[in-house]
């Protein structure tokens, strides 16, 4: 459902877009780093979820190699039912 209302949204987009961009560009050698850009950022297992206003962008980031993988793209509601960590 976040999906499609997201695909409705070229703000969002923009924003999940370029927080990928940026940190899929960087390496980074642990999760302090990625907190330097994006204050907001958690960690959750393996998983770094990005605060995008109503919407959790959610990645997995393998830090010694440097991959960003995308996982989810959740409202805040979805987030907190906490099922994406699964």
């Amino acid at each position: 459902m976040a999906a499609a209302v997201a695909s409705r949204n070229p703000e969002l987009i923009r924003r999940a877009h370029e927080c990928y961009i940026v940190v899929s560009r960087r390496q980074f050698n642990s999760f302090a780093e990625p907190r330097i850009q994006y204050s907001d950022v958690d960690r959750v297992g393996d998983r770094l979820p990005f605060n995008l206003g109503s919407y959790r962008l959610i990645v997995g980031f393998n830090f010694s190699t440097n991959r960003l993988f995308f996982k989810e793209l959740l409202k805040h509601d979805e987030y907190d039912r906490g099922s994406w960590k699964r």
